[in-house]
């Protein structure tokens, strides 16, 4: 917590997955698993930091989120941040409204799987292998009225 109207949380996330053997089946030139390499599609790392935001009369609130995820993703992505805002106001007792955007940057945004951004696997023998990458979702706005009868 920094001060009465703000407060900072983070975290992050260490996952090793590194095989120490392997069966007969998958030690070939062509596997993409290695003794003593991280596993394909698990990253070593990931982390979020959020900051929360209160205005003093307490009516108007705003968070900020970055989520950070290091290379050999799921996704299939480089390393990547994406970053998210959310702003809410209460106008009266009754009515607020509530403003969300997600991948504010358009971190590796796009529409459907393909070749664009995507990393190449590594194989055993060292030859890179192409490979597809699932985008992140483009950027979006979501806005909200609220209204309760009270």
């Amino acid at each position: 917590s920094v001060g009465s109207r703000v407060q900072i949380e983070g975290d992050v996330a260490l996952q090793s997955a590194v095989p120490a053997a392997l069966p007969s089946s998958l030690i070939t030139s062509q596997s993409y698993y290695v003794v003593g390499r991280q596993l394909p599609n698990v990253p070593f790392w990931n982390g979020t930091l959020t900051v929360d935001w209160q205005s003093r009369d307490e009516r108007t609130e705003a968070l900020l989120n970055a989520t950070f995820v290091s290379g050999n993703n799921r996704s299939n992505l480089p390393a990547k941040t994406t970053y998210g805002f959310a702003l809410q106001r209460n106008i009266t007792p009754s009515i607020s409204v509530l403003a969300v955007a997600t991948n504010v940057f358009g971190s590796y945004a796009g529409d459907f799987v393909s070749a664009r951004y995507a990393v190449p696997y590594l194989l055993a023998d060292g030859r890179l292998q192409p490979a597809l990458a699932a985008p992140q979702a483009p950027k979006r706005l979501f806005l909200t009225a609220v209204y309760r009868n009270r």
